[in-house]
């Protein structure tokens, strides 16, 4: 039985190793996502973490245990697209303590979206609220960290 030749193009050769190379870049990328968090138009908190491309960071703000006491846990999880634009699932559960007729009342409000960032660009969200007098929004930022930047927070990491 004759075998028949496989014919592979140097084009297809050459897109497959640019997928190649472009997935094990943005594998390794680190990602820095800057956050400002508002209730009641005054700052609440604003931190900054670090997630590699395709992880899952969180951060968690807030106290609990009396009364006008605000929670916030939120979970993001970053993916750079073939087009430089950053795909991020985030999910914010807020959860506010209050005193109703002498009882103490907590409240979870949840949400999750779907955002598209530049990287760079600010963007904001908000979070429903029982308290028309506390609203709650995120704002956040995302930020390619350089090569150089990234090697060494995978270095310190695997320490």
């Amino acid at each position: 039985m004759k075998s028949m030749p496989t014919r592979i193009s140097l084009g297809a050769i050459l897109f497959t190793a640019l997928i190649a190379a472009t997935s094990a870049v943005a594998e390794a990328q680190m990602l820095k996502i800057s956050m400002v968090v508002s209730s009641a138009d005054k700052v609440v908190a604003s931190p900054t973490i670090v997630v590699a491309n395709g992880a899952t960071g969180s951060v968690e703000i807030g106290d609990q245990g009396f009364a006008g006491a605000m929670k916030t846990k939120a979970f993001l999880a970053p993916t750079i697209q073939a087009d430089g634009t950053i795909l991020m699932p985030v999910t914010v559960k807020l959860t506010t303590e209050g005193v109703v007729d002498d009882k103490p009342q907590i409240s979870t409000h949840e949400m999750t979206v779907q955002l598209k960032a530049h990287p760079g660009k600010k963007f904001s969200l908000a979070v429903p609220t029982h308290d028309d007098k506390a609203p709650f929004s995120m704002s956040m930022q995302v930020d390619l960290l350089t090569e150089e930047a990234s090697a060494a927070m995978r270095a310190a990491g695997s320490k």
